[in-house]
């Protein structure tokens, strides 16, 4: 069915083909496999899953081709308009963290001046204390 259609070549539909392998692993591994024969009965029961739900995926697919070509018909640039957009978002995101960050760092300095500055001052109180017990005493 998909290499009638082509869409095995196709590199949109990756997703879609990885989905389906992942869903039929899923199902034939839900339980321990006991024997090559049990296994290859669980692979041939979700693979009749699959082709009963075919038309399902036909009609998967066949929206997904649609929604393909009309991205193609404006250039697909609502793809390029997506990751521009999200590019500023993170271009911003770094920018806002950068000047969160040389605030901190800013203020960082600002709390190691101040500690300086009361040790400068209790410096000058014991000084201050010495000489006046110097001369009083």
């Amino acid at each position: 069915m998909f290499t009638e259609m082509g869409l095995l070549e196709s590199p949109y539909l990756l997703t879609l083909n990885f989905c389906l392998c992942g869903w039929k692993n899923s199902e034939v591994y839900k339980r321990k496999v006991v024997t090559a024969d049990e296994l290859l009965a669980r692979i041939v029961d979700a693979a009749a899953r699959v082709k009963k739900r075919e038309d399902q995926l036909r009609g998967t697919t066949r929206e997904f081709r649609t929604r393909v070509a009309k991205c193609t018909e404006v250039d697909c640039e609502i793809f390029r308009t997506f990751i521009v957009n999200r590019l500023v978002c993170i271009v911003v995101s770094c920018l806002v963290c950068t000047v969160v960050i040389v605030l901190c760092v800013l203020l960082l300095v600002v709390l190691c001046v101040l500690v300086v500055l009361c040790v400068l001052l209790l410096v000058v109180l014991c000084v201050l204390l010495y000489l006046s017990c110097v001369y009083c005493c």
